[in-house]
């Protein structure tokens, strides 16, 4: 059985075997998961309700990228990037409920008379950066202060089936001091109302945190994180793994 030993050299093999499954997975939803499906009819566009309402399609992948759903290549060249932006549409994302387009696209955006739609390679949120130094993590590539959260290592999740990573944040996203908002005196509960507190650890953030894993069992692990030793939750029972069963689509 492999163990990281402290000033070992011994090849990491185990972790090695990991990191190949967790890419091979995420290779696999590129081949499947990202090009449009053909069965779904819609126009990007499309007016609908007697021309009163427009709708537009979207995918967010697996490194938290957000396409137009159509769009062929989806790379990072192709991906919308406006903080603004981004930050609006997740703000507003919510549990599709209606009766349109539900069974492909499960969750949904309002922005005045527009519906976008979202459909994803797994879960909403994807954890897309994570300062070490600040114990601070981002979404959706969102820089922005009032979308970043405090990173707690116990609060992770390894699903043992698929081999991914996710992470819980429940925390309050933290406000930068002095930082005035002319909408609203308490930005803190802006996010209140997003489909769930459940976020995918994007591929290279997954590598470097399972680099911190000493195994201690064949299904049970401890990582070092800061020199803290902390247990990596694999409880399919557990809070999170239920979270990740009721809104995660990557199958």
């Amino acid at each position: 059985m492999f163990r990281v030993l402290v000033n070992s050299c011994q090849p990491k093999r185990f972790f090695i075997n990991s990191f190949a499954g967790l890419i091979n997975n995420r290779a696999f939803s590129q081949l499947t998961n990202e090009s449009t499906p053909n069965e779904i009819d819609y126009v990007q566009g499309q007016f609908t309700e007697n021309h009163k309402i427009r709708e537009y399609f979207y995918y967010l992948d697996h490194q938290g990228q957000l396409f137009l759903d159509d769009t062929k290549i989806k790379n990072f060249t192709s991906c919308y990037k406006e903080k603004n932006f981004l930050e609006f549409f997740f703000r507003k994302l919510r549990k599709n409920n209606s009766s349109r387009y539900a069974d492909k696209f499960a969750f949904i955006s309002y922005c005045g008379v527009e519906r976008n739609y979202l459909r994803c390679d797994d879960l909403p949120f994807v954890i897309t950066l994570l300062d070490e130094k600040n114990d601070l993590i981002q979404l959706n590539q969102i820089n922005a202060s009032n979308w970043s959260f405090k990173f707690h290592p116990s609060n992770l999740f390894h699903n043992q089936e698929n081999g991914r990573l996710y992470y819980l944040f429940e925390d309050q996203e933290l406000i930068r001091q002095n930082f005035s908002c002319e909408h609203h005196p308490s930005r803190t509960t802006h996010l209140n109302n997003i489909p769930c507190r459940v976020a995918l650890v994007k591929s290279d953030i997954s590598i470097r945190l399972m680099d911190k894993i000493i195994e201690k069992s064949e299904k049970n692990f401890k990582f070092n994180y800061k020199s803290a030793m902390y247990d990596l939750n694999n409880d399919p029972d557990s809070k999170i793994s239920q979270l990740v069963k009721k809104f995660s689509n990557f199958k």
